[in-house]
Order: structure tokens, then sequence, then C-alpha cells
């Protein structure tokens, strides 16, 4: 990362501010926000862009960059989240497929946290590597003082609107290279995906168009993808609800959405905080939202790296554990 961003970032710590960096897929301009109070956002529009940094599910408040400085707040200094070992996520992941043969759900996503202490870790310049490794990620760096420090490389775009145009896209399934072909599990995995982004966004668009399923590379690894565009039915409206309805998906919580939150918020044992939530660039006609995936969290000399993996009735609990660590490797460059 440049220097004078380096520069900008440890200024907003110092004092106490919220700051974000962002690169967008496929682009080579780092934009950043000038160090600012950090706000509570709780769906306002505005005419100026802001950047939102929103969590995985109402527990945590959710944060930008510009509002109305009355909503400043300070909710008090990020905990440490709780991380399990090999045995404890498998345990995990054969409960929740039980759960899903039993009928009660179509899929789960379960994850966890892995606690490192990467020698020399310098936050910048671990972006500026993310960002040349993963040049078709969104990838960002972003800090306030309720937050702690977060970075990511995102394959996932939750929601994207130019005025009336909105976009999103069903990713779900995961190949690492070398390891063959997408078989009957992740097929599934996508096609709950598709169908639950097809039928939530019926109501507000006038027409939708689907491509045919592709394989999206996302560093090393490979998913299955569908991208989905659409035309509002009404072009005045206010985006927030139609995030609400899609946020979560099924490729990070799962189906039935509430009933899924709730197993997971029981079953997995920590806080998912902002992993899996979502965050960009907002504006009252136009908004460029992804999914906050391959991140992780920087709390003084540990690094705390959110992985997980979608499931179905077909899932084989050590083949998801070794897809959490193939996840890992993205955001910890090994």
């Amino acid at each position: 990362m440049h220097s004078d961003l380096k520069d900008k970032f440890h200024h907003a710590q110092e004092a106490g501010l919220c700051m974000v960096a962002w690169r967008l897929p496929n682009e080579k301009k780092v934009n950043y926000i000038e160090p600012t109070q950090e706000k509570l956002w709780q769906g306002e529009e505005s005419e100026s862009p802001f950047f939102v940094f929103a969590p995985f599910s109402d527990e945590s408040p959710a944060f930008c960059t510009y509002l109305d400085a009355q909503n400043y707040v300070y909710v008090g200094a990020p905990k440490s989240p709780a991380t399990s070992n090999k045995l404890g996520y498998m345990t995990l992941v054969a409960k929740s497929v039980e759960a899903i043969q039993s009928g009660k759900y179509n899929k789960l996503v379960a994850a966890r946290v892995i606690e490192e202490d990467l020698p020399n870790f310098d936050p910048f310049d671990h972006f500026s590597v993310l960002m040349e490794r993963h040049e078709n990620a969104f990838c960002y760096i972003w800090y306030s003082p309720s937050t702690g420090m977060w970075m990511g490389a995102s394959p996932e775009l939750l929601l994207a609107r130019n005025n009336e145009q909105i976009q999103t896209m069903a990713l779900a399934g995961t190949r690492s290279a070398g390891q063959g072909d997408f078989g009957d599990k992740e097929l599934e995995e996508q096609d709950i995906v598709l169908q639950y982004l097809e039928k939530t966004l019926k109501p507000y668009s006038k027409s939708l168009n689907i491509t045919n399923k592709t394989k999206a590379n996302s560093g090393h690894l490979t998913h299955l993808k569908n991208e989905i565009s659409a035309e509002l039915r009404d072009p005045t409206q206010n985006i927030f609800p139609i995030i609400r309805a899609l946020h979560p998906t099924p490729a990070v919580a799962g189906l039935p959405k509430k009933e899924a939150m709730d197993f997971l918020v029981k079953e997995e044992g920590f806080s998912r905080s902002y992993y899996a939530g979502y965050l960009g660039l907002h504006a009252k006609n136009a908004s460029h939202l992804f999914v906050n995936l391959r991140c992780m969290q920087v709390l003084g000399e540990k690094q705390y790296i959110y992985v997980g993996a979608g499931l179905t009735a077909q899932s084989n609990p050590e083949l998801e554990w070794l897809e959490t660590e193939e996840k890992a490797r993205v955001v910890r460059l090994s």
C-alpha cells in the first residue's frame, strides 16, 4: 500500500477515527475515504456516496463512513472471537448435516475462526499483496474503533445498483486446483442459492435475466456462478429493503433463512461479527456491495481468519474441513 495511505490509517487508529480503502474487481485504482468518525447505519440513504460495513446478523451494529454526525457512536473495543479445532468443526458439520437430513433445513453454512500469529505481519503490506494476487476480487482494508481492523478479498457480489438497474450473483460450490470437476453436492448448493435469489428479487423486478452456470476462479479456488440482472419495478425504490431481503443468502447462512441463522447462532460457538456480512460504496441510486468473505480481523498481534463451507445432506465432514483450510489460504497468502 502507498506510504501516504499507510500514514492515513495510522492517523485514524491513533485518533480513534474510521478509515477504509478498497479496490474493485479487475480494476487497478485503489479508492479510499479520509479518516472520519465511525457512524451507525440503519439503512438511511444519501445523494453522496458513503462506505457501509455491515454485520452478518443484527447482533452487531452496521457502520458507515458518512452520515449525520449525530449517528456517531462507540460501542466498545472488539473482542477476540472463539476459535475451534478440527474435531470441533467436524462435529459441527456432522450435526449440521444430520439436521439437514432430518428435513429441517435445505442447506446450512458452517463457519469457524482460525487464530494466526503471522511473523512480521504488516496489515498494509499484506493488503497490497492481497490485491496483487486477487485481481478479480473485491479487496478492502477497514478500520474503526468499534470493529478493529478487517481486510479481505471477496469473490461475491451481494447487490449492485445503477439507477433502476440491479445486479447480483449466485456463487456457491468450491473446488481447489487439481481437485476435479464439481459433483452433485456442489450443483445442489448452487441451485439452492440461485432459486432463493430469483424468488427474492422477483417482487421488486420487471424481469430477471439469469446467465448460464459458469465456473468462476477466485485465486486457487473455483466456484459455480450465475449472474443475475434486473430492472426495478419502481425506479425510486429504496434499496435497503432489497438488501434486507437478500442478506444473508443461502451462500453464507442456509435455508430456510431465519431457522438456519438461529441454528448457527446456537451451534457455531462464536459470533460471526462482520464475517459474511456485506460492505461497499452506497448512495441513493448507486450501490456496489459485496459479501465479506475470504477475510481476516486483526486485533493486536493476532490475526483471525474467518472461513465457512456450504453443507447439504451429501456433505462429508472431513472434506468440508479441507475446504475451509483451502479458503483460509486466500487471505493467509499461503
